[in-house]
């Protein structure tokens, strides 16, 4: 797996779209 580091933001930014997304539905 790559850097940890690098992991944590991208799931922090996938689970925030994916909140924003279903706030606005």
């Amino acid at each position: 797996m790559l850097n940890m580091k690098e992991s944590f933001p991208t799931l922090r930014i996938m689970e925030t779209l994916v909140k924003f997304g279903s706030r606005t539905m």
